[in-house]
């Protein structure tokens, strides 16, 4: 999980919830592992991607 999202897990009933209330996202599991490990999941899969490409495109002075 990345070190600037706030997350939040507790026990409801019988399973357990994981949230990251900025993110709108929530994990449900059966132990605190299976929530957690959800919640991290899902918040890698929302992460900004590196932009991919040769590295030229930042240090081109081009005028078009």
């Amino acid at each position: 999980m990345t070190t600037d999202t706030l997350t939040l897990t507790f026990k409801a009933q019988s399973f357990y919830v994981a949230c990251a209330p900025e993110a709108g996202i929530w994990s449900y599991g059966g132990c605190f592992e299976e929530a957690a490990n959800g919640l991290a999941e899902q918040l890698r899969s929302i992460e900004p991607k590196p932009k991919q490409g040769t590295g030229d495109e930042e240090n081109s002075h081009a005028v078009l």
